[in-house]
C-alpha cells in the first residue's frame, strides 16, 4: 500500500479510535538505540552514574516513563561538579573530572534545549533492555525454522510491520511490539487454552496475528477482532488471508464500545484484549463485567496502561502554561495529560475491583492482565 502524502489523508476516525498516534509524532523503533543516559566510566563518576541510575530505576520499572522535570538535569550537573572537586588532584583526576563535568553540562544543556530529551534518552535505555529480554525470550528465538529460515508465521508478521510503518511513519508504534505480542499475547493464549478471543482495536492485525499461533485448535476457536478505521482494517485483512490459519480471525468494523454493548453474550469469550480508545478503558471494563463478556477464569489484557510513565506523575502534570510552547503543542501536551489522567483513573477503578484479579506488567508501555474471579 502506499504511502499516505499527507497526514491528514488517513482516515479521521483513526485520531479518534487512536489518538495516540498524534500524541507521539516520533518514530520509535524495535531495533534498540543508544545505551542510555550516562555511559559506563571510571570511578570518578560514581556518584554521578547513582543518581541517573535513579532515573534508570523507575524507567526500568515503567520502561516508557514520563518527563522528568528541568531541574533534575541541573541537580544532575551539580551532583557531578561535587563528585569531580571531591577527587583527589592527581592528573588522572583531574582529566576524570572535567570529563564528568563535561558530561553533565552537556547533558543539562540538552535536557534543556530540548523538554524531550529525557524521554528520548531514557526510552533508548528502555529499548535496550526491552530488545535484550525479546533476544533472550524463546518464543521469539523458536520464530526461526530448522534450518534458520522464519516461518511463513514470522515472514506474516514481518511484512506486516514494514508496510504499517510504510503506511503509519508517525503512527506505526501503535503496534505491539515483538516481546508483548510474539511472545506474551501468544503464551497467554497458550496457557489459557483460550478458543474464543475478542480483540478491541486491531489496528493493523498483528496482535490478531501473533495470538492466532497460540489459538485453540478447536473448530469453533476464533479471534473476533474491532477496527473503525478502514485503511488500517485493509491492511489487517490483506495479511490475514496470507497466513494459513486466517479463516479463524473475523473483522467487526466500528466503534469499540458499541461493538461492546451490542455483541451477543450468549457465548463468553475466554479472553479479550483492550487497546482501543484509551479515555474508554474504564466504560469497557465496566461493560465486559456487567454483560460477563468474559467466562469465569477468563482473561482480560489491558495494553498502555502506564503511558509512558505519566500515569506514575499525575500530581506533577501542570497546564502547559510555557510561553515558548505553540498552540498545537500545548493542545498535544493537554492531550497527553488528559489520557494519562483516565488511565490512571482505570488503574485505580481495575486495582479495587473485586470481580477481578490481576496484575500490572511494567512491559513496553505497560500490560494489565487480569482474571476474572466471579
Amino acid at each position: 500500500m502506499a504511502r499516505p502524502s499527507k497526514r491528514n489523508s488517513e482516515d479521521s476516525s483513526l485520531k479518534h479510535h487512536r489518538e495516540d498516534e498524534e500524541l507521539f509524532p516520533s518514530k520509535t523503533h524495535d531495533d534498540g538505540g543508544p545505551t542510555g543516559l550516562v555511559p559506563d566510566k571510571p570511578e570518578a563518576s560514581a556518584p554521578l552514574i547513582l543518581r541517573a541510575r535513579s532515573f534508570f530505576d523507575y524507567s526500568t520499572k515503567t520502561l516508557w516513563v514520563g518527563a522528568v522535570c528541568k531541574v533534575a538535569a541541573k541537580k544532575l550537573m551539580s551532583s557531578a561538579k561535587s563528585s569531580a572537586n571531591s577527587i583527589s588532584k592527581s592528573g588522572n583526576s583531574r582529566i576524570q573530572n572535567r570529563s564528568v563535568e563535561g558530561e553533565a553540562e552537556a547533558l543539562s544543556t540538552t535536557l534543556i534545549s530540548d523538554p524531550d530529551a529525557d524521554i528520548k534518552a531514557r526510552e533508548a535505555r528502555a529499548m535496550d533492555l526491552y530488545n535484550y529480554a525479546t533476544d533472550k525470550s524463546s518464543l521469539n528465538i523458536r520464530a526461526l525454522d530448522k534450518t534458520g529460515e522464519r516461518t511463513s508465521h514470522e515472514n506474516i508478521l514481518q511484512k506486516l510491520r514494514k508496510e504499517t510503518e510504510e503506511t503509519y511513519p508517525h503512527g506505526h508504534h501503535m503496534m505491539l511490539g515483538p516481546l508483548e505480542a510474539r511472545c506474551l499475547l501468544e503464551i497467554l493464549v497458550k496457557v489459557s487454552g483460550a478458543a474464543r478471543i475478542l480483540d478491541l482495536g486491531t489496528f493493523t492485525g498483528y496482535s490478531a496475528l501473533s495470538m492466532l499461533r497460540g489459538l485453540s485448535e478447536t473448530k469453533d476457536s476464533c479471534i473476533i477482532t474491532v477496527e473503525r478505521n478502514p485503511m488500517a482494517r485493509k491492511i489487517a485483512e490483506k495479511y490475514t488471508k496470507l497466513h494459513p490459519r486466517g479463516s479463524k480471525i473475523k473483522f467487526l468494523p466500528g466503534d469499540a464500545l458499541e461493538i461492546l454493548r451490542s455483541i451477543s453474550n450468549a457465548k463468553t469469550f475466554d479472553m479479550i484484549f483492550v487497546d482501543a480508545h484509551k479515555k474508554s478503558y474504564v466504560e469497557y471494563l465496566e461493560c465486559i463485567l456487567k454483560r460477563k463478556l468474559v467466562k469465569v477464569g477468563g482473561l482480560i489484557i489491558f495494553d498502555n496502561v502506564l503511558f509512558r510513565g505519566m500515569v506514575a506523575e499525575i500530581e506533577k502534570l501542570e497546564e502547559p502554561d510555557d510561553a515558548s510552547l505553540t498552540p498545537n503543542e500545548k493542545k498535544r501536551k493537554m492531550r497527553l495529560q488528559e489520557i494519562a489522567k483516565a488511565l490512571d483513573e482505570f488503574n485505580r477503578v481495575l486495582s479495587k475491583e473485586r470481580r477481578l484479579e490481576s496484575v500490572l506488567l511494567p512491559i513496553r508501555d505497560g500490560i494489565t492482565i487480569a482474571r476474572r474471579k466471579i
